[in-house]
């Protein structure tokens, strides 16, 4: 049927209609919008810790090669000093004390022993140059003219003996007198460290890098083209120089490769005790590539969602037109126009005061797809499905805290003198279920009555509590205690503590940010609000929040409050 339009051109529900539905649209913008970032950054978090942790391992196993060749060096200058000892040194027993010592190390390329004057003595393993002059050497006069110098690594360097490129370990060699009396040197080559860098598995694109501290390039893995013209040589990428040169213990930066124009998330970590530094390159397309597979999906399912909505729309205002219509021939009509113009403006208020209930429905109907059609499809719907059950719970949860954070900014309570006791124990009561199903056992102090609001006061506990419960140690029963001293002034400092998994400390102040989580979602629920709340609350009462911790031992929250009895401040 034809529908004719209004005489006055009217349609009183447009505004309602396209308010409606623009806001359903936007949910659904907003849930995949958070989805896909929240995605992201749990993405980039992970490469952060592999490359992190990558580092450290190459790094300790560096050291653990270092260490070992110094004990050998240690274990000859005690042969050199028992010689001069006795009178003079016995060439043959030393390259028995050589030969014995390049056993022992496999990995380097023999131990050599130089004169005063930088002229080779002695050597068993992998000497090709016999004749070989290292007087001029940087690491060799230091050594000459600095008799406290110790272990002492050179930067990459072309072996005059060896005639390959090594990191070479010397320490100085003294005199019955204290005079200089030569150098000994153990090297590992660069060859051998770039074959322990290529076991690392780093996925396509990965990278992983050996530079000393004066910027010279040692080793890299993938071998780039012109590689080995560039060892030794100041190849290097302005970021990376600033965090060398800052002397930073390690960092991660972004960057794109100026040698096979990669774009990589890297971990930068200096060796302890030495002057090189490791680099664990990761790159974007290896580690982004999960979310990008599921960004595409969310944006596919969000764009049939919308689609969806519109369509609704279209029917719903077709419909609304044929009513307006036929109510205007019809006086019986009347009756269901009015109830349909109610039921639309009852759909616009609800659209627009509480944005829960299209986040309930969304969940709901996700819900019944996933009961009615999982394993009907491929895995990939049924996994996509349930990213939408999640995420809309999610983003309850996220709704409802920031309600609750919103709250503290605008309180509608003065504050008064409340006992932290009877805070505790409200919070402790609603943290019942929590509470016997992890079965842990939890301590509460003396608490004396301080300045706060009473509901504030008591999410404040709830929040500090239920986070010791959830990031409880899985090997031990979770012990909690709560207790307040006093610190003088009008200030009380309580304490939450508990034995649960630590807080790494270059998170101390990271915690406390909105929406900041330490692991991925699927690790613990929550939404990164719980200690900003915390902090805001402990702010409006005019205290102060921090945390200290060991990780693997467990955590202390504290926080300063005023005492009940001073002067409340102003509302």
């Amino acid at each position: 049927m034809k529908v004719a339009p209004a005489a006055d051109g009217h349609r009183p529900h447009l505004p309602a209609l396209l308010g409606g539905g623009g806001l359903v649209i936007a949910v659904i913008v907003l849930l995949t919008g958070w989805a896909i970032i929240q995605g992201k950054a749990d993405a980039r978090r992970v490469a952060e810790i592999t490359t992190a942790n990558l580092s450290q391992t190459l790094a300790d196993n560096f050291n653990s090669a270092v260490g070992q060749i110094d004990l050998s060096m240690l274990a000859i200058l005690d042969e050199v000093g028992r010689q001069q000892r006795a009178g003079g040194w016995d060439d043959a027993a030393i390259s028995v004390t050589l030969g014995r010592m390049d056993q022992r190390n496999p990995n380097s390329l023999g131990f050599r022993i130089y004169n005063a004057d930088g002229t080779f003595r002695a050597g068993v393993s992998n000497v090709g140059n016999r004749s070989g002059d290292i007087s001029t050497r940087a690491d060799f006069v230091r050594m000459r003219d600095d008799p406290s110098t110790g272990l002492l690594a050179s930067p990459p360097l072309f072996g005059s003996v060896v005639r390959q490129w090594v990191v070479a370990f010397g320490r100085r060699i003294p005199n019955p007198d204290g005079s200089f009396g030569g150098v000994i040197y153990g090297s590992i080559p660069l060859a051998a460290i770039e074959k322990e860098f290529s076991r690392v598995d780093m996925g396509p694109g990965g990278t992983v890098a050996l530079y000393h501290d004066s910027f010279r390039l040692a080793a890299r893995i993938p071998k780039a083209k012109g590689q080995d013209d560039l060892l030794g040589t100041v190849a290097i990428s302005d970021a990376l120089r600033a965090i060398i040169a800052s002397k930073a213990e390690n960092a991660h930066y972004e960057y794109r490769s100026v040698v096979d124009g990669v774009c990589r998330l890297a971990h930068v970590r200096r060796i302890p005790g030495q002057p090189y530094y490791i680099l664990v390159g990761q790159s974007e397309d290896y580690y982004l590539a999960d979310w990008r597979h599921h960004r595409d999906q969310f944006l596919a399912f969000a764009g049939l969602m919308v689609a969806l909505v519109l369509v609704a729309m279209v029917i719903i205002h077709r419909r609304i037109v044929v009513w307006r219509h036929v109510t205007e021939s019809l006086a019986e009509k009347t009756k269901l126009l009015g109830q349909s113009n109610a039921d639309l403006e009852q759909f616009a208020y609800v659209a627009s005061h509480d944005l829960r209930t299209p986040l309930r429905n969304i969940v709901s109907y996700a819900q019944l797809l996933e009961r009615r059609y999982k394993g009907n499809f491929d895995a990939d719907a049924d996994d996509f499905i349930g990213f939408i059950v999640d995420s809309g719970k999610r983003m309850t949860e996220l709704i409802t805290d920031l309600l609750a954070y919103s709250r503290v900014a605008n309180p509608s309570q003065p504050l008064q003198s409340l006992s932290a006791n009877e805070a505790v124990a409200e919070a402790l009561a609603n943290l019942t279920l929590d509470i016997q199903e992890t079965q842990a056992e939890i301590t509460v102090g003396t608490l004396p009555k301080v300045a706060a609001e009473h509901s504030q006061l008591v999410s404040l506990f709830q929040n500090l509590i239920g986070n010791a419960l959830k990031y409880r140690a899985p090997d031990r029963k979770a012990q909690i205690s709560v207790t307040a001293e006093w610190i003088g002034g009008d200030r009380w400092r309580f304490a939450v503590s508990d034995n649960g998994i630590g807080i790494e400390p270059q998170y101390f102040d990271k915690v406390f940010e909105i929406f900041q989580r330490l692991y991925p979602a699927g690790d613990a629920e929550g939404t990164g609000i719980g200690l900003t709340l915390c902090r805001r609350i402990v702010n409006r009462f005019g205290g102060t929040i921090w945390v200290e911790s060991r990780p693997g031992e467990g955590t202390t929250m504290l926080f300063t409050l005023r005492d009940g009895g001073s002067a409340l401040p102003g509302e």
